[in-house]
Parts: C-alpha cells; sequence; structure tokens
C-alpha cells in the first residue's frame, strides 16, 4: 500500500512539472506574440515619406535619393502686399515676370519701374496639335523693349515633344532664334498640356484624370534632349516645370543639376515656397497686376546665392 503511495506521489509530482512546462512554454509565446504586435503597431507607416502639396492634395511621398532639398523655410521668408519676399540670408531674391505674346505690348520701363529685375520672354513654342514649329510674334519687340529698360533677359520655348528627337529640334529651332542675342539667364525649357484644348498631342504620355505621367522615362527623356543640345552651344540650361511634374513626370534625380524653374503658387496665407525639391526660381502666381502689362502676368523670385555676387 506504502509502495503504491510513494508511486501515486511521484506521477502526480512529475504531471505537476510537465504542467509547470506547458504554462512557461505557452506563456512565453504568449509575451514573444505580444512583443511582435507591439513592435508592429510601433512601426511608422510613413518612415522615410514626406508630407506634401502635390498641386491637388497634400499627399505622402516617398523623395528620390541625392536630389537637394528645399531648404528656404518660413523663418526665410514674409510677405509684403500679398507678395512673398525673401528676408534670408543665404541668397538675393530678384523679382522678374515671364511673357509671351499673349501679353501684346508690354510697356517695359514700367516694368522695371514697378520693381522686376529680369524677365524670361517665349521666343518659340511647338503647336500642340499639327505639331509645328513656331517663333513668337512678339519676341523680338519684348526683348529689345526688355534690354532697353535695363532687365536681365532669359528666353524660354514651349515645347510639345513626344520624343527625344523632336526636343532637340525644338532646341535647334529655339538656337536659331537667340543666335545673335545676348542672353543673361539661362535658357529654359517648358512643357506642359495645353489645358483649355480638348486633345493635344502629349496627350499620350500623361493621365488626363490625374495628370500625372505614363512613362517616367520617356518624360525625363525630353528635357534632358533639349537642355543637352541647349548646353553645348555653351548656354546655361534650365527646366521650368511644375509641383505635378517633379513629382509624377520626372526623374528627378537625373534633371536635378540642370536649373529649375518651378511654377508653384502660393497657397493663401503662406508665404514660402511649398515643393520639396530645392529650385532655383519659383513662379509664386500666375495672375498677378504689374504696371505696364495689360492682363494678368506670372511673376517670379529668383534665388541667386550671396556667393555668386
Amino acid at each position: 500500500m506504502r509502495r503504491n503511495i510513494s508511486g501515486l506521489i511521484l506521477f502526480i509530482v512529475v504531471l505537476a512539472v510537465a504542467a509547470f512546462a506547458v504554462i512557461a512554454v505557452f506563456s512565453k509565446g504568449r509575451l514573444r506574440n505580444t512583443a511582435e504586435r507591439k513592435e508592429e503597431v510601433s512601426v511608422d507607416p510613413h518612415e522615410g515619406m514626406v508630407y506634401i502639396w502635390d498641386g491637388f492634395n497634400f499627399v505622402w511621398m516617398t523623395p528620390e535619393e541625392g536630389v537637394p532639398v528645399n531648404t528656404i523655410g518660413e523663418e526665410d521668408m514674409t510677405l509684403e502686399g500679398g507678395a512673398p519676399v525673401y528676408t534670408g540670408s543665404a541668397y538675393t531674391a530678384e523679382r522678374g515676370i515671364d511673357v509671351s505674346e499673349h501679353q501684346y505690348n508690354v510697356d517695359w520701363n514700367a516694368v522695371k519701374n514697378s520693381g522686376m529685375s529680369f524677365a524670361y520672354i517665349r521666343a518659340g513654342r511647338r503647336g500642340c496639335t499639327e505639331g509645328g514649329l513656331f517663333k513668337d510674334p512678339w519676341f523680338e519687340t519684348n526683348y529689345e523693349g526688355a534690354k532697353a529698360a535695363g532687365l536681365k533677359v532669359g528666353v524660354y520655348f514651349f515645347s510639345q515633344a513626344v520624343n527625344a528627337t523632336e526636343a532637340a529640334e525644338e532646341a535647334e529651332f529655339l538656337l536659331d532664334i537667340i543666335k545673335d542675342k545676348e542672353i543673361d539667364l539661362p535658357v529654359a525649357y517648358d512643357l506642359e498640356r495645353v489645358e483649355n484644348e480638348p486633345s493635344t498631342r502629349i496627350d499620350g504620355l500623361i493621365d488626363r484624370e490625374t495628370g500625372k505621367g505614363k512613362n517616367k522615362d520617356l518624360l525625363t527623356s525630353l528635357p534632358k534632349a533639349f537642355l543637352t543640345v541647349i548646353e553645348a552651344k555653351g548656354y546655361k540650361p534650365c527646366l521650368y516645370l511644375n509641383r505635378v511634374q517633379g513629382y509624377y513626370w520626372y526623374h528627378m534625380k537625373e534633371l536635378s543639376d540642370y536649373m529649375l524653374w518651378v511654377s508653384n503658387p502660393l497657397i493663401e496665407g503662406d508665404s514660402i515656397p511649398r515643393f520639396y525639391y530645392s529650385h532655383d526660381i519659383w513662379q509664386y502666381t500666375t495672375d498677378a497686376s504689374v504696371p505696364g502689362v495689360e492682363g494678368p502676368v506670372d511673376v517670379n523670385l529668383m534665388f541667386v546665392p550671396k556667393t555668386d555676387y
């Protein structure tokens, strides 16, 4: 009887030890799973991303590596009469307008006296349907008037190229227009969709619903082809683009060595250029009233590093 009791006690002890081991393993597993869940919850879903205004909405975006970032912040800007004024120490900010035949007869002396120091003038364009190349009919008049008034002059070409060959052709066409001209500022390439046209020749490159590019490789090849030709002729190249293009059309790393001119209309009540990547010229409005210009006109701030003076 005593032997049976001893065996029973031994059995109970073994059973208790086994049960304790099972409970310990189970508890350890529960603790590990809880820790893993906590770790999953603590991971930032937007790690490495930035919150930007893309022209339509505030969205999270993963920025391209190796592209310089815009460092002009609220401490560097203020508003005067609704216009942004640079108050920082790294740059000298010059104000200027950009015009085409749509502004017609500009009084350039009045523009100069209003405080503008430079003008970008459209020299030519490609048609948005058939694709012909045209010199801007007001280019000569605008160029001569701006130079006579003492403004720094830059030129741009309005592109509708659908491949790199056409973009290079546009550059050669522009170079012929300005070959005898003194150009003070970089030569700019401007590819846009004509919004008031029901269809344009570049519609196949973009999504008309969202405005986003369908093929970044192809779209990036267009300014590269144009600006490579311009640079080879001794001019400093410049790319004009808007926020959607900068975020959704182009591989910005491949274009960041060029001077960048960004159309980024000022958000009401704001004072800074809210484009994530670094840029040299900020087109902060497209409907300003400037003495000497009939109707609305684009106005820009050009940030020139103090070291350039």
